[in-house]
């Protein structure tokens, strides 16, 4: 009998057994979550989320992506890779005029929508969360336990990202 395990129960029995999700593991993960991302908006001028919640905005990603782009990503780390809900955290701050989220995976913050801002210029961001200066440059900071409902948008969006994700990566025998 072959034993036959998919990437996505591999990453559960990882995490069942105690292999955590590493700050370079979860970096690459953002990396390239946030380029399918990216590839996703081009292909769909007409679909853009904004920081209000699922409202359309008119600015073009990653301006005011924030929460979606947070909850998307979020979402793909569940799915994908067995992370647990309880772990994430969506972290919302103000500074002069200006607000901004991201999503805290155990001791790290994960930003796919710094660059933003023109005080940043990292695309994704993946730091120890007492280690971010930046971060820490938006007041007034709320975490919120992360919670998706069943049938949101931002699912659907996160799945089709996943795929674009496993496609890219899908080796095609020639």
């Amino acid at each position: 009998m072959e034993l036959v395990i998919r990437h996505r129960q591999l990453s559960r029995v990882r995490y069942a057994f105690g292999i955590r999700m590493t700050k370079h593991k979860l970096k690459f993960e953002a990396e390239l979550f946030r380029g399918a991302l990216e590839d996703y908006f081009v292909s769909h001028p007409k679909v853009n989320f904004g920081t209000n919640w699922m409202a359309t905005t008119q600015r073009k990603f990653p301006a005011d992506h924030c929460k979606a782009t947070s909850f998307a990503f979020g979402s793909y780390l569940i799915n994908k890779h067995g992370i647990k809900q309880k772990e994430l955290y969506y972290v919302w701050g103000t500074r002069i005029g200006e607000t901004h989220g991201w999503l805290r995976y155990r001791n790290f913050f994960v930003d796919l929508t710094g660059d933003q801002f023109s005080d940043q210029n990292r695309a994704t961001i993946v730091v120890e969360k007492n280690r971010s200066s930046w971060h820490k440059s938006f007041l007034n900071q709320k975490e919120f336990a992360f919670e998706l409902a069943e049938d949101s948008p931002i699912r659907s969006l996160a799945e089709k990202i996943s795929l674009k994700i496993s496609n890219r990566l899908t080796i095609h025998p020639s």
